[in-house]
């Protein structure tokens, strides 16, 4: 038990989901695991099966955005309830178009 403990004491934040951010700070955090608080804005489902979730802004001025590629929909489940909620969220904060952005691949990476 110790050995678990020391091993998650020298790894620091990104051993449990890195720092909380705020969307209003996440560009500062890109490559970087972290939870994000999302002001979750708006949810579009686009054709191709695919569910983008603008963070703090609507498309193309938003904080940050959360992107559900079709092959995981079923494994994150409907996001459309937390429009106009703060959602926390655990992921590495990628670069797309020079906004930070989340890829959600299962539910377990939403907290709340």
């Amino acid at each position: 038990m110790f050995q678990v403990l020391a091993v998650l004491a020298l790894a620091g934040p990104a051993a449990a989901g890195g720092p909380t951010v705020p969307d209003t700070a996440a560009a500062s955090h890109m490559g970087q695991t972290v939870t994000l608080d999302c002001n979750v804005v708006n949810v579009k489902h686009a054709h191709n099966g695919m569910t983008y979730v603008d963070c703090g802004g609507l498309f193309p001025n938003m904080l940050a955005s959360l992107v559900v590629f079709a092959k995981d929909t079923a494994a994150v489940g409907d996001l459309d309830a937390y429009k106009g909620k703060h959602l926390l969220v655990r992921g590495k904060l990628e670069p797309y178009k020079d906004k930070p952005e989340i890829v959600l691949t299962e539910r377990a990476q939403i907290q709340r």
